[in-house]
């Protein structure tokens, strides 16, 4: 299953709005390596320059591991998908180690809870 899901990409005159755009879903879908988009390059190298002169902007609707996501991006502005996501993909109780914290608390607590009873029962 892909993590990294590009539903659709319109380049676009801000001042005229995405519906006047030039959809470039399928060339940013190209971009796509292992589940992550990175292009640190200029647009109109891969988009075509309907605009000339005017700083456009890219709209990205995406889905990443199940939820759906909008990112607008300035001209040229570097793109790092899903890492622009920011925190909202990288929730502290996914992480690793908050796993094992909780993991390890839990064992701990019923050690702690047999070695109580059993040194009520001896009592």
């Amino acid at each position: 299953m892909k993590q990294l899901l590009l539903e659709k990409a319109v380049y676009y005159n801000p001042n005229q709005g995405p519906e006047h755009g030039t959809d470039v879903t399928d060339d940013l879908r190209a971009q796509i390596v292992d589940g992550a988009l990175f292009y640190n390059g200029i647009y109109n190298n891969i988009f075509p320059d309907n605009f000339k002169r005017i700083d456009k902007k890219l709209r990205i609707e995406l889905t990443y591991r199940g939820k759906k996501y909008l990112k607008i991006y300035s001209e040229n502005e570097k793109i790092n998908l899903p890492r622009d996501l920011g925190s909202v993909i990288n929730k502290w109780w996914e992480s690793n180690w908050f796993q094992v914290f909780v993991f390890v608390s839990a064992i701990l607590g019923v050690l702690g809870f047999i070695i109580t009873i059993v040194g009520l029962v001896n009592n």
